[in-house]
């Protein structure tokens, strides 16, 4: 990603959605939407997604330049990919940092969730506990940086407010009068059982505009 491209492409009304992994492909993007961040208009909400790795120089660049950080933190969990691939790869200071969603929120950047879907599962539910709790649930094993988890306030907010946000949609995220009624009704309140136990929740009812369009117990 070009200081050039991302300048002609803004220009032209686009706004920029940029992958990056590494804490120097972090680093090249921020570089590029800096560069139009005077200009911009802050509608366009450019974004950079994945963020396995940012260096911490970066944290408060993201809410300095008005860049959306968007995060698949269903990966932020110990597994032999992380522990046996990864970590022998990137070294151990690397490794102390992987997804550092709790430092860049500290930073001032506003979060919001990608599941990676149809590469991942849809699973959001599985995202906002391991947002959390950085763990595997079927394994025996130490968070993954547990001190970069969220809180559950946090992670709620990154998943609804957040992400739409990042998609414009100005009419959901949040629940408040003159707003579109798009609401999914829960089997468990997700803010008060054990965070382990979020990842099991089933949804009931979808309304959308106010309209039940999904019912779990409907036969039809």
């Amino acid at each position: 990603m070009s200081d050039a491209l991302v300048r002609a492409l803004d220009a032209d009304g686009w706004q920029m959605h940029a992958h990056a992994i590494g804490d120097r492909a972090v680093r090249t993007a921020l570089n590029a939407y800096e560069a139009v961040a005077r200009t911009w208009r802050r509608s366009r909400r450019h974004t950079i997604t994945h963020l396995r790795l940012v260096h911490p120089d970066a944290y408060r660049r993201f809410a300095r330049a008005g860049v959306v950080a968007s995060m698949q933190l269903q990966w932020a969990q110990p597994s032999s990919f992380t522990n046996d691939a990864l970590k022998p790869y990137i070294g151990p200071e690397r490794y102390a940092r992987l997804y550092p969603a709790r430092s860049l929120a500290k930073a001032g950047a506003l979060l919001a969730d990608g599941s990676d879907w149809p590469v991942d599962p849809l699973a959001p539910f599985t995202q906002i506990a391991t947002a959390i709790d950085r763990s595997h649930p079927d394994e025996d094993q130490p968070p993954l940086n547990a001190r970069e988890g969220l809180t559950r306030a946090q992670s709620l907010v990154m998943h609804t407010a957040g992400a739409a946000h990042q998609l414009h949609d100005g009419n959901s995220g949040t629940g408040c009068p003159g707003k579109r009624a798009d609401l999914i009704v829960l089997d468990r309140d997700i803010t008060k059982v054990p965070v382990k136990e979020i990842r099991a929740t089933k949804v009931q009812y979808t309304l959308i505009s106010g309209r039940v369009v999904h019912d779990a117990e409907s036969q039809t």
